[in-house]
């Protein structure tokens, strides 16, 4: 199954109003974090962007959590329990922008205590 940010409710709603760049930067930062996520060994079913937005509002330490993996993934640096990247990403700032755009998004999708925990 082919992880879909265009078909989420949720993702509809956080980038109506915004800038077509921004849409276009957050639904690139998503797809790559669905993919960060979903190559978890031993996951058992695919998550979904809406499944990962009900449980960061469920418990945000978590959703952190995985969006600091998430980074250290972009850099290819191992993570226990996650299948490399594989791909080179040269280093720049291109991390720190998927970073923020990431986090961006889960604080407009009503995860505010984000931008407290950081």
């Amino acid at each position: 199954m082919e992880m879909r940010v265009d078909e989420s409710e949720v993702v509809s709603k956080v980038l109506k109003d915004l800038a077509k760049s921004t849409q276009a930067n957050y639904k690139v930062t998503l797809k790559q974090f669905l993919q960060f996520v979903n190559c978890k060994e031993g996951l058992s079913q695919e998550i979904s962007i809406d499944e990962l937005v009900m449980e960061g509002k469920e418990d945000v330490t978590r959703t952190q959590d995985r969006i600091n993996l998430f980074l250290k993934w972009l850099q290819n640096k191992k993570i226990e329990g996650y299948r490399s990247r594989g791909e080179r990403m040269r280093e720049s700032s291109a991390h720190q922008r998927a970073y923020g755009f990431l986090r961006g998004f889960f604080v407009n999708a009503g995860m505010h205590a984000l931008t407290e925990n950081r």
